[in-house]
């Protein structure tokens, strides 16, 4: 049950601070990493449960300036993010794939909303990092309104900014669409689950120690960070006919990745060969993007627990079958069967 505690938001949504009976259940279900947070709250529209330091943010994050060669890539978290800002990045910069080599894809492609999910005593202690923060911004920036987010302002220009979120359109600026390119990546609900179980294991952040079966179930509640998949979805759904909007489906580029990268080019006004387009395929193939990552890691929003393993796990699809019981499954179908029908839509959805 939400907290009576509700109000506007800084930007003029709805912010609802979860109970504590609720944040308790949360803890004891396994997501150890929230016993470090006073409260959760949700974000309306969308039922959106996120972290509080939203809050200190949302203002800027809402009113954040788009440039008109921006390139957005927006997804529902673990349906493919990483792999279409690699691809993105590829396109945009197809004589200078080497550059990736040596620098990791988050110094390249830009989180907007990382700052919320982090510990800002946890970014002022990181030297690396505050050093590239004044380096880009200048010694008058203050961390607390966001190192990445202003980093992302203070882009250069002379190169378009890929920059990836997973806010949904009516967190961001109303004049996203009408100002740049974005692509929004959906991606099976069973796959992107068992995912975002590992990445909830991996990322101290959340810290989940508990069982799939009851992330399963918290996870069909919208009970993780950034709510129900459905729900974010939604509103990519509702300007799907928009012609600065992109929907493609993980599945579909596993299947067909060139065919899948033509469209995106075409999508975006860009000018590449059919050889351009395979060796930007080969350049974010998960294995090459694994291997580069052993020599120019990805840094991370919390500190990652190095005993679940690694960010790059296996970048494929039909791993529930291998995590779930007949009975999750059964349940989880069901869900998915509803889900679809109350929105519209079933996932993958690939309009591309």
């Amino acid at each position: 049950m939400a907290s009576e505690r509700a109000n506007e938001g800084p930007c003029g949504v709805r912010v609802e601070e979860v109970s504590e009976d609720e944040l308790r259940g949360l803890v004891a279900m396994g997501f150890k990493g929230y016993t470090r947070v006073k409260t959760l709250i949700r974000v309306y529209p969308g039922r959106i449960l996120l972290l509080p330091r939203y809050l200190a943010l949302a203002d800027r994050l809402k009113n954040f300036e788009f440039r008109k060669d921006d390139i957005v890539v927006m997804t529902y978290p673990k349906c493919g993010t990483t792999w279409m800002q690699e691809l993105v990045w590829g396109l945009t910069r197809p004589g200078n794939l080497r550059a990736a080599d040596s620098v990791p894809l988050n110094q390249r492609s830009f989180f907007l909303e990382v700052d919320i999910l982090t510990n800002l005593e946890a970014q002022l202690n990181d030297a690396t990092l505050l050093e590239r923060f004044r380096a880009a911004c200048g010694e008058a920036a203050k961390p607390e309104d966001g190192i990445i987010l202003q980093m992302t302002q203070a882009a250069p220009t002379h190169s378009p900014r890929v920059i990836k979120t997973h806010l949904t359109f009516p967190l961001l600026n109303c004049d996203l669409l009408d100002k740049c390119k974005v692509i929004y990546v959906t991606r099976d609900a069973r796959d992107a689950c068992v995912s975002y179980h590992h990445h909830n294991r991996l990322i101290s952040t959340y810290q989940y120690e508990g069982t799939f079966h009851h992330f399963a179930h918290a996870y069909m509640d919208g009970d993780v960070i950034y709510g129900d998949q459905w729900d974010h979805t939604a509103s990519a759904w509702a300007r799907r006919h928009h012609p600065n909007l992109h929907i493609v489906s993980y599945e579909a580029l596993q299947q067909d990745i060139n065919a899948c990268l033509a469209k995106i080019v075409s999508f975006l006004r860009l000018q590449l060969s059919d050889a351009q387009i395979r060796e930007v395929a080969e350049h974010a193939d998960f294995s090459n993007m694994k291997t580069r990552d052993s020599k120019a890691p990805l840094t991370f929003s919390g500190p990652v627990r190095a005993s679940e393993g690694s960010f790059y796990r296996k970048g494929g699809t039909g791993g529930w079958e291998a995590v779930a019981t007949p009975a999750l499954t059964t349940t989880m179908n069901s869900w998915i069967e509803k889900r679809s029908k109350e929105a519209g839509f079933s996932l993958p959805l690939h309009l591309g």
